[in-house]
């Protein structure tokens, strides 16, 4: 298996116990993996392919990520709402482990210890987003601004 973002705090034991909840499947280029709004029911660990994490409706709908091998989605949708908030959908046709979100969050209650390795790879990938998102901002204020004088 390929290395997985959000395991970055794991250890191999514990990567296997997550990854043996799922189940590894073929998803064809094009098909929709979540809408924004749904409830989550999969964690998926992509193997091979790309999705693109998109936000907005189908009259303008923005990508806001793509995710490709060793990369995992949904990482909003595990927090208090449940909900997605982005749409989620295989750019190319992928390779994926779908893992049942409530086997998964019942891991986290059974072993706190994988709970939070998990926790806190998933809170370095926000982190990372959020730091992308405010300088990708401060670089359009800036252009703006410029462009003003």
């Amino acid at each position: 298996m390929i290395n997985v973002d959000a395991f970055s705090h794991l250890r191999a034991d514990q990567v296997d116990r997550i990854l043996g909840l799922g189940e590894r499947r073929m998803v064809s280029a094009g098909t929709l993996l979540g809408h924004a709004d749904e409830p989550v029911t999969s964690f998926y660990v992509i193997v091979s392919g790309q999705a693109e994490l998109s936000y907005g409706s189908q009259s303008l709908e923005m990508a806001v990520r793509l995710a490709g091998p060793g990369e995992t989605f949904p990482w909003a949708g595990l927090g208090s709402t449940g909900n997605l908030v982005t749409n989620c959908r295989a750019r190319i046709d992928m390779e994926v482990v779908d893992i049942p979100i409530d086997d998964l969050t019942a891991l986290f209650h059974r072993d706190p210890e994988i709970g939070m390795g998990f926790y806190h790879g998933v809170m370095e990938l926000f982190a990372g987003q959020y730091r992308r998102t405010l300088a990708m901002l401060a670089a359009n204020v800036e252009r703006e601004l410029t462009g003003m004088r």
